[in-house]
């Protein structure tokens, strides 16, 4: 006798019962947000990277909670954190993207006041190297090298226009760089990079139906009655992340300034490729 649950819907199985089906359907999983707690994977990666990253603060001292809902992060962390618990438990995640965050709002999934009082790492954003600024630089080093970096990786990038980094990064121990740490390509190509044109324009306010959030993930232009602020930089490497339920930032040079208002937020059951991700349930 056929179990029903193995097939996507009750219709299905009827249709296959009168043979205008041919194979079964399998019930598709759909892309979920998880916002990562203390329980033991968790507890036994963050134990396994104090121990590596004892000496490297912007992975050590981002955590800022024992129990409960995981608190703190930096873009360095939360890569490690994510690719220690896919090393434990074979579990295919990796960081939110910004059009998940979008498309799980949209969908009524997650929620403008669910993200207040919080920050949620995205990745790096990049500027082009400005000479007349470049004694100010607190992170000229590695805006150097993501410049290379995304030459060699993404020829799909520009890199005289700014562009942001984001998924999954494979960070690896480097002295010559600011924090000692730096971040090569995810061997699985969960590793993106993209041009963010609105970087280039300033700060502004953009709507969160921009259909650019929904093609791509980016918004495209601004809107004086949108529901977001976009905060910019004129040059650095810079954190990348969403905060206060209603702010995208993309100028903050403190790339391992972690705080108790932190959440580290991962995607699973996500299709792979840059422009393939699927809709999510938060």
């Amino acid at each position: 006798m056929l179990n029903i649950v193995s097939y996507a819907t009750q219709q299905q199985y009827q249709l296959l019962q009168q043979g205008v089906l041919i194979e079964p359907v399998p019930i598709q999983k759909k892309p979920e947000i998880i916002t990562l707690k203390h329980e033991p994977s968790v507890d036994e990666a963050l134990r396994l990277l104090s121990e590596e990253y004892k000496d490297f603060p912007a992975a050590a001292n981002a955590p800022h909670s024992k129990e409960g809902v995981l608190k703190g992060g930096t873009p360095y962390f939360n890569n490690l954190l994510a690719q220690k618990i896919r090393e434990l438990t074979k579990e295919n995640i990796r960081p939110t993207t910004l059009k998940e965050y979008f498309e799980a709002l949209r969908n009524g999934r997650l929620t403008k006041e669910e993200l207040l009082n919080t920050y949620r790492d995205i990745g790096f954003a990049f500027y082009p190297i400005n000479a007349k600024n470049i004694l100010d630089s607190k992170n000229l080093m590695l805006n150097m090298y993501a410049a290379q970096f995304a030459r060699f990786n993404f020829p799909n990038v520009n890199v005289e226009e700014p562009f942001v980094l984001y998924g999954l990064m494979k960070i690896r121990k480097d002295p010559r760089f600011e924090h000692k740490l730096i971040f090569d390509v995810n061997e699985d190509g969960l590793t993106y990079a993209d041009n963010f044109s609105l970087l280039a324009k300033g700060d502004g306010k953009f709507s969160s139906e921009d259909k650019g959030l929904v093609k791509k993930g980016f918004p495209e232009e601004f809107d004086e009655n949108g529901d977001f602020n976009l905060w910019t930089a004129k040059d650095d490497a810079r954190w990348f992340y969403l905060y206060g339920g209603r702010n995208l930032n993309a100028r903050d040079g403190n790339l391992d300034n972690s705080n108790a208002s932190g959440r580290v937020c991962v995607t699973k059951n996500f299709s792979s490729g840059n422009q393939g991700l699927e809709k999510i349930v938060a």
